[in-house]
């Protein structure tokens, strides 16, 4: 971000860098050891933003009079940021995986299977010590019921995408998103009142 004429230190290091990775590239090629240095430069700027928004937004969720007095709402937020940072880390893994071992680049579904079950481990962690706070129950009987809501979230969400563009005529991706949805809400629900009760 701009502030009138003038970059913050971060900022004119990164466009320092970015300059020189153009002019390089410009003159030599593109070349990945660069790439990766402008990268280095910018990223301690990138993470103390990210850091700063992270705990804004943190400070303004818990002086919200109005989510103080829904902390359900809290949690379904927390849930569900929990949930997409372990499907963009199921993906990493994946990628990982397959693209850098050629014995999983050769076994795909089980490269896939593995990235899932990982990323669903990090995500019960995760939703145990931060979403729900449930520190008091048999953790090996909470991580059985959230892989028994994991699995039955799979089967509705097949049974509901079938119903919806298989029966009923929707557009897959309008299917598709719809039953996601629906799935999302029943394990949020399942999972603050069974799974970690």
């Amino acid at each position: 971000m701009h502030h009138g004429k003038y970059l913050l230190p971060s900022e004119a290091s990164e466009a320092k860098a970015c300059f020189r990775f153009r002019a390089s590239a410009g003159n030599k090629g593109f070349n990945t050891s660069q790439l990766g240095s402008l990268l280095r430069n910018g990223s301690s700027g990138l993470a103390l933003r990210f850091n700063t928004l992270y705990n804004s937004l943190i400070n303004k969720c818990r002086k919200n009079s109005w989510l103080n007095q829904r902390p359900w709402i809290k949690q379904f937020i927390k849930f569900s940021i929990a949930g997409g940072v372990c499907t963009i880390l199921d993906f990493l893994i994946y990628v990982v995986l397959t693209r850098f071992f050629p014995f999983w680049a050769s076994h795909l579904a089980w490269a896939n299977f593995l990235s899932v079950c990982l990323a669903a481990t990090v995500n019960f962690v995760w939703n145990k010590n931060w979403t729900f706070r449930s520190y008091q129950s048999n953790t090996i009987a909470q991580y059985l019921k959230f892989w028994v809501v994991v699995l039955g979230g799979l089967v509705l969400y097949q049974a509901l995408f079938f119903l919806l563009v298989g029966r009923l005529g929707f557009f897959d991706l309008l299917g598709k998103a719809i039953a996601a949805a629906i799935v999302w809400v029943v394990r949020f629900i399942l999972n603050k009142f069974w799974s970690f009760k």
